[in-house]
């Protein structure tokens, strides 16, 4: 073997060697960067099947949202009142007690100086209930307990010689109804 041979077989060698090593180092360097874009792809992938759900349920939850809207409009039309109304008869048949008659009218809240309480409207109802002492008093209290916006004021118990009854003095507070502008 001439000297020009294993020269040749020397930088051969060298240059396979270099090739090995910027090889093993540019792996070494430029893994973290692919562990981490892998990492990405997959949170990337999770996101879009999240997204994908989400747009799947997006009608439903658009038609759910326009129903307990409408629910929503019809109920707060009917307002403290009729929401009164509706736990009286439900507390009634419970406690089973009678409800005799339903009486009021609705006054404004406030004076005209008072400009915050005058969207409010105080309605004075008097309820006539008949039924047991205990029962009488139960249905008191769970109609004041009941409603947030009621207020019992001094219920008075009477003895018309047959039964027991309970004349309960209400006083339902709610805003008032405005007027709709029709937009052009």
């Amino acid at each position: 073997m001439s000297g020009a041979e294993a020269e040749l077989r020397t930088l051969r060698f060298v240059t396979g060697l270099l090739c090995m090593i910027s090889l093993a180092a540019g792996f070494f360097l430029v893994q973290p960067d692919v562990a981490l874009a892998l990492d990405r792809l997959a949170q990337d992938r999770g996101s879009l099947q999240s997204d994908a759900v989400v747009l799947a349920t997006q009608g439903f939850v658009e038609r759910e949202r326009e129903r307990l809207e409408r629910r929503h409009r019809s109920l707060s039309r009917l307002g403290a009142t009729a929401d009164l109304l509706r736990k009286l008869g439900a507390i009634s048949r419970k406690r089973s007690v009678r409800v005799l008659a339903i009486d009021g009218a609705a006054t404004p809240l406030g004076t005209a100086q008072d400009r915050a309480t005058e969207e409010l409207v105080r309605t004075h109802l008097r309820v006539e209930l008949r039924g047991n002492y205990r029962s009488l008093l139960a249905t008191i209290d769970d109609l004041s307990a009941a409603c947030d916006a009621v207020f019992v004021e001094a219920p008075s118990l009477h003895w018309d010689g047959t039964a027991l009854g309970a004349s309960v003095p209400l006083v339902v507070v709610q805003p008032r109804e405005r007027p709709r502008r029709v937009r052009p």
